[in-house]
């Protein structure tokens, strides 16, 4: 069984002119405009990440763990990829109600990141809009783009903080108090 070799049926010689012909085959767009629209997929992304987190964070809480820890890891990783395969949307459509009693003003911004990701994705460059000014066309929309989604992942992080890491270690060190306490009271 011979093996074929993509890049000479493509008629390429080396890896740049792959991606040079990949992306003039796959876009009419320029160049600009796809690392424009690629560095808005990467921004929501990155958002979308920190939200199953604080997800899967929160829901791995109330997950029952008994002494099985087999049973425990196999009802992990389900709930694990449950989230993973969830839409942007459903995500923050559960969370929102968390995020918007949150004192971070930047996490009302989510919508519009998606909103300006799914117009990138699925209209005509000329559609697209952040905040009422189209980041392909004008560098400053680009540039606001990116730091409300810094913005909104630090917030982000500051609310998994807040809300999920802190309760738990506070949890856990309670526990260990308790524990240590009723092994001096068991000693006397």
């Amino acid at each position: 069984m011979s093996k074929i070799n993509f890049v000479d049926l493509i008629h390429c010689k080396n890896a740049d002119e792959v991606r040079e012909a990949v992306r003039k085959w796959s876009s009419d767009k320029t160049e600009q405009e796809q690392l424009i629209r690629s560095s808005i997929l990467d921004m929501h992304v990155n958002v979308e990440i920190s939200l199953k987190w604080i997800l899967y964070q929160h829901m791995l809480t109330i997950l029952f763990q008994d002494d099985d820890q087999k049973k425990y890891e196999k009802h992990r990783a389900i709930l694990e990829k449950t989230i993973s395969d969830m839409n942007f949307s459903a995500v923050h459509r559960i969370l929102k109600p968390c995020l918007n009693a949150f004192p971070a003003s930047e996490l009302k911004l989510i919508g519009a990141v998606n909103d300006v990701r799914n117009s990138a994705t699925h209209k005509s460059i000329d559609a697209v809009s952040y905040k009422g000014r189209n980041p392909f066309k004008d560098h400053d929309a680009l540039a606001e783009l990116f730091v409300d989604c810094w913005a909104i992942r630090k917030c982000l992080s500051d609310f998994y903080e807040r809300k999920i890491e802190d309760p738990q270690a506070l949890a856990k060190y309670y526990k260990e108090y308790y524990d240590k306490h009723q092994k001096t009271k068991a000693n006397r």
